[in-house]
């Protein structure tokens, strides 16, 4: 019955890490890159005032900032859209997010320290293995036994509940 439990938590942590690293996360060194990079245009543009073809320069450069501009809008949009998270740090986010079990737990699945994972996320895959966990998991899970023997779990000791 433990393994039932068990089972169950560990269905339970495994949909949360899916959901977890689903999230989009901004951080506050991009927006900042974002917003200058109008502003060095501008600055660009101006020194090139001297040169014999600044208007076409100029006017190319202004398109630019305009463009930039405009993606920016486009994120802010996305941020007060509740779809993406904004923060200072994403390991700093990433550890709020998981307890120091559960980053345990993310290190023996991969076998490698919850920095280097959270540093070299494409390498790991993360969504990727974490689904295919969770799939297999699901597939005892849903099955007549495993239900009937969570049922009796419960009601033996309402606490699992």
């Amino acid at each position: 019955m433990n393994n039932t439990i068990e089972l169950a938590k560990e269905y339970e942590f495994l949909n949360k890490s899916i959901n977890t690293f689903k999230q989009k996360i901004i951080t506050a060194q991009s927006l900042i890159l974002i917003y200058t990079v109008p502003f060095l245009f501008l600055k660009l543009g101006s020194d090139l005032k001297q040169e014999e073809h600044h208007a076409i320069l100029w006017g190319a450069l202004l398109f630019l900032a305009l463009g930039t501009v405009v993606v920016a809008i486009g994120i802010i949009g996305e941020i007060l859209s509740d779809e993406r998270t904004v923060t200072l740090n994403k390991k700093r986010f990433y550890s709020k997010k998981f307890s120091a079990e559960e980053r345990e737990k993310l290190e023996a699945i991969f076998q490698e320290s919850f920095e280097n994972i959270l540093t070299n996320k494409q390498k790991f895959d993360l969504n990727k293995t974490l689904i295919e966990r969770f799939e297999t998991l699901e597939k005892t899970l849903y099955t007549k036994e495993y239900i009937q023997s969570l049922k009796d779990a419960i009601s033996e000791n309402p606490e699992h509940e």
